[in-house]
């Protein structure tokens, strides 16, 4: 049986999945344990709670300039986000910084970000300046962070990928983009825009910390 309805075309499937990030809890607290009556309830991850106080203090250090109603969602599936899929990392800051960044992209990518101010991002990035919004001085400080885990190739790839994420969402916001037709030749185009909108190589340097795998030769061909 397929996964999903194949009548269930890609924009309503994006909505959907939007929605789910969406209607994420409010906060990072995590999810609430509740138990049986008279029953001992169970505890929660002792992983998942020192994930979530790093991410907390950093939110509370963090002025974003945005409705906390809207940022904080998108902070919590990032904490999702990296306790499931980097759950093998041994370091919970590592996994702390993943959700940061995480939740910092989902902000981006969901234009609670001046237009103008992503436009300079990559700039502004190259040239040490500061940002013109506080999100964007955010992502570039917590790439500065997560690089110092990983070997010179993955931490590369890592700014490599995020200038790239913000170049292509920002491309896709444009006017020209929204009105601009696709041609029956465009697959490669489609697919070399989705990579760079989805920060695939940043996502794929995060699997291997420096301290864990040294050896970049290692694994450096399974990024393709």
């Amino acid at each position: 049986m397929p996964l999903f309805d194949s009548h269930l075309d890609k924009t309503h499937l994006a909505s959907i999945l939007r929605t789910m990030i969406d209607q994420f809890p409010s906060s990072t607290e995590g999810p609430r344990i509740t138990s049986l009556p008279g029953s001992q309830p169970p505890q929660p991850d002792p992983e998942f709670v020192v994930i979530n106080d790093i991410i907390q203090e950093r939110l509370r250090q963090w002025d974003l300039g945005i409705d906390p109603q809207l940022s904080y969602p998108k902070f919590t599936a990032g904490q999702y986000l990296a306790i499931t899929a980097y759950k093998h990392l041994l370091s919970p800051t590592v996994q702390a910084e993943i959700a940061l960044y995480t939740g910092l992209a989902f902000i981006i990518d969901d234009q609670l970000v001046l237009t103008q101010a992503v436009q300079e991002f990559a700039p502004r990035f190259c040239s040490g300046s500061r940002q013109l919004h506080p999100v964007l001085d955010y992502f570039v400080a917590t790439c500065h962070a997560l690089s110092k885990y990983f070997p010179t190739y993955g931490a590369s790839s890592i700014y490599a990928s995020t200038i790239d994420f913000v170049n292509s969402d920002c491309h896709q916001n444009e006017k020209e983009a929204k009105e601009m037709s696709l041609y029956g030749d465009s697959v490669p185009f489609i697919d070399f825009m989705r990579e760079r909108d989805g920060i695939a190589v940043a996502y794929t340097a995060f699997i291997w910390l420096r301290e864990e795998f040294p050896s970049t030769a290692e694994y450096i061909q399974v990024f393709p």
